[in-house]
């Protein structure tokens, strides 16, 4: 067995690649959460929190950004 695989995402040998999970919720003090899984060499999720207003604008610049892509 090989030591150098490439883990590459065009290695056609790969079948499955690893996602951590990402979760979006309101929390305690009335803000959105976007909170994703923490990696194995990770000590912490990830945690972003955004006002409502500054959600709207992320909205919005993903929906241009997958629309653009469609394009």
């Amino acid at each position: 067995m090989s030591d150098d695989f490439k883990w590459d995402a065009d290695n056609e040998d790969i079948v499955q690649h690893s996602v951590q999970g990402v979760a979006a919720y309101r929390n305690g003090y009335g803000t959105i959460t976007i909170r994703q899984e923490r990696g194995w060499e990770d000590d912490d999720d990830l945690i972003v929190v955004l006002t409502d207003d500054a959600a709207r604008r992320l909205a919005e610049k993903l929906k241009d950004l997958i629309n653009s892509r469609q394009a």
